[in-house]
């Protein structure tokens, strides 16, 4: 038999089709490898079986739903499978090394200058005093006395300042700060596609007579 084929509706993710007939219960491929394209521009199959009166065009791609199709002109019932979506998850897991930041800081060096330190000691004055004994001298001319009395004699002595400077050394302080570590660990990012695949199908079949 000589049958054109045509399908109003098939999805976009259908593709590369195979005919079965309904002669042997459709256990059998009777041609394949038809392109979507081809069937919805209008196909003309010569090798279908004889008496047959229902068609199986069948999806080989994600999609292997099918549709039956009653030849036009016989007394038959059209069966469409129900749309098939196959949803595809995907998981990526990221994962980050741990990042090790060490610091090391200049040593600080603090230098402190103490100011000179000046004491001045101031020693008393010393006085010293000398009383010298008074002489006595007696004349005798006539009896004639004479007392002389010498002054008191003051004798001062001053000490020089003595000036004492103290100058601290130099104190250096030098601080050294341990190592910083910092690790950072991301959790794993999980993403989902779905993806919703377009099967449908529907068609026509029409026996074809040759003009003679």
């Amino acid at each position: 038999m000589t049958v054109f084929i045509q399908l109003t509706t098939a999805g976009l993710t259908t593709d590369t089709f195979s005919l079965r007939s309904n002669v042997d219960g459709f256990a059998t491929i009777f041609q394949s490898g038809i392109s979507r394209a081809a069937l919805v521009a209008g196909f003309t199959s010569a090798f279908v079986p004889h008496d047959t009166s229902i068609i199986r065009v069948q999806s080989n791609t994600v999609c292997t739903n099918f549709v039956d199709l009653g030849i036009i002109g016989l007394t038959t019932t059209t069966t469409t499978t129900s749309t098939t979506s196959t949803t595809s998850s995907t998981s990526t897991t990221t994962t980050l090394t741990s990042t090790t930041t060490t610091t090391t800081l200049a040593p600080t060096s603090t230098t402190t200058t103490l100011a000179p330190t000046s004491t001045t000691t101031t020693l008393a004055p010393t006085s010293t005093t000398t009383t010298l004994a008074p002489t006595s001298t007696t004349t005798t001319l006539a009896p004639t006395t004479t007392t002389t009395t010498l002054p008191v004699t003051s004798t001062t002595t001053t000490l020089p300042v003595t000036s004492t400077t103290t100058t601290d050394a130099p104190t250096t302080t030098t601080t050294t700060l341990a190592p910083t570590t910092t690790t950072t660990t991301l959790a794993p990012t999980s993403t989902t596609t779905t993806t919703t695949l377009d099967c449908s199908l529907s068609g026509t079949a029409v026996e074809y007579y040759p003009i003679v």
